[in-house]
């Protein structure tokens, strides 16, 4: 079967993907392949696989205001990406029993976690031991 992808950039640098509804694919919204300098805002993005994916060197880029709920495997999920601004996002309900939000080499700022996810949103942190030290992080008393 072909993968689906609600929207999905590939090079590309220096786009704005906002206030769309993104739902049931594989991937809502996927970076890849150095997509640098994209902004990422007041989106809905629900009952995918991945909610929001960057991959492959994707940086600089700028994610916030988004809801992102109900994906199967994980809210946001980034490899390989250093630079990116992740911050006054809605991460809910996100994995398999509630439980991935974010994964893989992330840091994140602002994110508004309900009780039960700010809790595994602060476990991931630290496991991560700051594998990609130049992402932003704004609330260092997370980790």
């Amino acid at each position: 079967t072909e993968y689906s992808y609600g929207i999905r950039l590939r090079y590309s640098n220096y786009n704005n993907i906002y206030d769309n509804i993104v739902n049931n694919n594989e991937d809502g919204i996927r970076l890849e392949y150095n997509s640098d300098y994209n902004n990422i805002s007041g989106n809905t993005v629900s009952d995918n696989e991945d909610g929001i994916r960057l991959d492959y060197n994707s940086n600089y880029n700028n994610i916030s205001g988004n809801t992102v709920s109900d994906n199967e495997n994980h809210g946001i999920y980034l490899y390989n990406g250093n630079n990116n601004i992740i911050w006054d996002n809605q991460f809910i309900d996100n994995g398999y029993n509630h439980s991935a939000n974010a994964y893989e080499d992330f840091y994140s700022n602002d994110n508004n976690w309900n009780e039960k996810n700010y809790e595994t949103f602060r476990t991931i942190l630290k496991s991560l031991k700051k594998k990609f030290e130049l992402n932003f992080l704004r609330y260092e008393e997370l980790l």
